[in-house]
């Protein structure tokens, strides 16, 4: 996007990757996690993955230059929480009107 917001569509789709990807485990009858665990492991999961690829929605939101690691430990804590904190930080945070344009 050249208007300065990070790529709604790609936040939307690693959720969707991230949630269903961990779904195999925590829907498995093989170990039972607590809500905590499950957490976690999302959060560990997100990292990993924002850090690997410098995806860094807030250095694209605020045009601050290069991705860091705090602003990729921050976006994939967004991702970790699911499709609905992607939606919900692009309509409340970042104040993105409708999404579905």
């Amino acid at each position: 996007m050249g208007t300065g917001q990070p790529d709604f569509g790609a936040m939307v789709a690693l959720s969707f990757f991230i949630e269903r990807a961990l779904s195999l485990v925590f829907e498995s009858r093989l170990v039972d996690f607590d809500l905590t665990a499950k957490r976690a492991m999302a959060m560990a999961v997100a990292t990993v993955v924002c850090v690997s690829w410098k995806f860094d929605a807030l250095s694209i939101a605020f045009s601050s230059g290069e991705p860091n690691l705090l602003g990729e430990t921050l976006t994939a804590s967004v991702l970790a929480g699911g499709s609905d904190a992607v939606i919900k930080l692009f309509h409340d945070v970042l104040k993105v009107g409708n999404l579905t344009e």
